[in-house]
């Protein structure tokens, strides 16, 4: 049952990161417009699809983690997996958006220490986002939902 959980999740990332990163690269101010003063000659532009893409992969992510704190918490599974699916749509697009940021933000010889440190705290995240996401079903099983999953995955 729990692996059925972390596929669920998996399944939307094996192809929408390619999409994220479209969303992030290519969706910018010069498609949508924000600024209409020379918008496609300021550079501070270029970083308008990476933030409207990290909004909404948060969105997906809170959305999703709101969606299985409910299913745990009214013992609804396909809820819960529902939610997990909502959560795999944001969660590694959101890194694209991360990588972006940092690439953008960065450069030089700090480039390649603050990438590190992103993908660290990602991975270290994702981890105990998923350990606590497996204890609170082992030990509960399906019976109650900790709110603090939610809390700390946001």
């Amino acid at each position: 049952m729990n692996l059925n959980l972390y596929s669920v999740y998996s399944y939307p990332n094996m192809i929408l990161c390619f999409f994220g990163g479209y969303i992030v690269d290519r969706y910018n101010s010069t498609t949508i417009q924000l600024n209409t003063t020379h918008s496609h000659n300021n550079p501070h532009n270029r970083v308008t699809g990476v933030r409207w893409g990290s909004i909404l992969f948060c969105g997906f992510i809170l959305l999703g983690e709101f969606m299985f704190c409910l299913g745990i918490q009214f013992k609804m599974y396909y809820l819960a997996l529902v939610g997990r699916f909502v959560f795999g749509l944001g969660g590694e697009s959101l890194t694209v958006a991360q990588n972006t940021y940092t690439a953008r933000w960065f450069d030089g010889i700090v480039f390649i220490p603050s990438l590190s440190h992103t993908l660290h705290y990602h991975h270290h995240y994702t981890t105990t986002i998923t350990t606590l996401h497996y204890t609170t079903l082992h030990y509960t099983t399906l019976y109650h939902s900790h709110p603090l999953t939610t809390i700390l995955s946001t």
